[in-house]
């Protein structure tokens, strides 16, 4: 796939203005086929393909390079104007993994450029960097309940609503959370979602 890619956008190195190029990783692909089956891993890369497609629209160019890698293609966008797709990228995933019973999500780096001369394998590689650092950020920053989530999907493979309750469970927790002040009537909500805590999320 990347091969194609490269041969099919040589002529980038050439294009006057400015270029971005966005690199994405879908984030436990492997993981996904392995305890949930293949169905599932294709499913999380058609979502990812269509947040892409969503939130790019007629901006830009997309592609799948390999398994679990996408490249975004932006023409003439400021470096501002790229961080904005980027987000609107994240915010369709963010959405996506909400109404799923599987975990959506990605890893994203970019790089963007208005020189003249531009070699097109070296700004790819520069935005898979950066992409390698968003997803080790990630796992660093993996929450509890992530990980809570996965333990629970590679446990019970097929367990569609277990999940799904927990999942929205502990997403609901975190949001009670991160508020300074809730009302009384929420405070009993957080508690019972917190004794979860005991229980190691």
């Amino acid at each position: 796939y990347k091969k194609v890619f490269l041969e099919e956008n040589k002529s980038n190195a050439a294009f006057p203005g400015m270029i971005s190029y966005i690199m994405m990783d879908a984030n436990n692909l492997k993981k996904i086929n392995d305890t949930l089956g293949h169905n599932k891993g294709d499913e999380l890369i058609v979502t990812i393909a269509k947040c892409m497609r969503k939130a790019v629209g007629h901006n830009g160019q997309c592609y799948r390079i390999g398994g679990d890698e996408f490249v975004i293609i932006l023409k003439n966008k400021t470096a501002a104007e790229t961080e904005e797709i980027i987000n609107k990228v994240r915010c369709e995933i963010e959405f996506a993994d909400k109404q799923s019973d599987i975990t959506i999500s990605v890893a994203i780096g970019y790089v963007w450029t208005d020189t003249e001369q531009k070699n097109l394998e070296d700004l790819m590689q520069h935005a898979d960097d950066e992409m390698y650092k968003d997803k080790k950020k990630t796992k660093e920053n993996k929450s509890k309940f992530d990980e809570l989530i996965e333990d629970v999907e590679a446990a019970n493979a097929g367990a569609d609503v277990v999940i799904l309750g927990l999942k929205s469970d502990l997403q609901k927790l975190e949001r009670l959370q991160d508020v300074d002040w809730i009302a009384d009537s929420q405070k009993e909500e957080r508690a019972r979602l917190g004794r979860l805590g005991s229980y190691g999320v």
